[in-house]
């Protein structure tokens, strides 16, 4: 039985890297298309906002206090993370560039990606899992998730 020709991409993702493969079904193989990182939403959060937080006089007598951040610098660079990479996918979706998306990410990675995503990526995403599996190497990733793209 003949293989369908279809454009199949999986992504591999969590809040502060990606790899994005197409699956090679002829060649039992996934071919690397791209690969972010970012440096920012990886580090550590003191190293982020090294300086020392403003200062703010109490509304009523003499006492100073420092002024927490409303969210923090590292979970802003995990969501600009996965902002860039939901608009991302979403151009090459516009154009066709693919035909089914799998997306494995880490559990809260996926559920932010589940916010971000345009309507024509969401059209073309045929599973999505939530795992965190970016430190595996290509071969590993092929033995691992092969099963599910090329037949036995």
């Amino acid at each position: 039985m003949p293989l369908e020709k279809k454009t199949i991409w999986l992504l591999v993702a969590d809040s502060a890297k990606a790899r994005l493969f197409g699956v090679d079904r002829r060649e039992r193989r996934l071919e690397a298309l791209g690969e972010w990182h970012d440096d920012v939403a990886s580090g550590k959060a003191q190293d982020i906002d090294a300086d020392r937080p403003g200062r703010t006089f109490d509304s009523a007598g003499p006492g100073r206090h420092a002024m927490e951040p409303s969210s923090s610098p590292k979970g802003v660079a995990k969501s600009r993370f996965v902002a860039m990479l939901a608009d991302n996918l979403a151009t090459k979706a516009k154009t066709n560039d693919f035909d089914e998306l799998h997306m494995i990410a880490a559990p809260r990675t996926l559920g932010e990606f589940r916010e971000f995503l345009d309507p024509a990526v969401k059209s073309r995403l045929v599973h999505e899992e939530a795992k965190d599996l970016t430190q595996l190497s290509k071969p590993e990733l092929e033995k691992l998730l092969g099963g599910r793209f090329w037949p036995g």
